[in-house]
């Protein structure tokens, strides 16, 4: 989990380096679950098989409660 800072650093700086990370491996599994995984933010939600479970690519408004809930549903990891 990270609390940011939209629009201000060190927030900035942190979402560069995490965006210059590989996004090789993750890009089969968003392709798997019909998202593209060129739209930004991408959010992709898999169990510890590598299982996708949920995914969505693009602005999305409740994602965020919308996996905490999945997330529960899922029950412990």
């Amino acid at each position: 989990m990270c609390w940011l800072e939209p629009g201000r650093e060190p927030t900035e700086h942190l979402l560069l380096e995490l965006r210059q990370g590989d996004f090789e491996e993750l890009e089969g599994l968003a392709r798997q679950l019909f998202v593209d995984p060129e739209r930004l933010p991408l959010v992709l939600l898999a169990d510890r098989q590598g299982r996708g479970l949920y995914a969505c690519s693009g602005y999305n408004v409740g994602v965020g409660a919308l996996l905490l809930a999945l997330l529960e549903a899922a029950g412990p990891c």
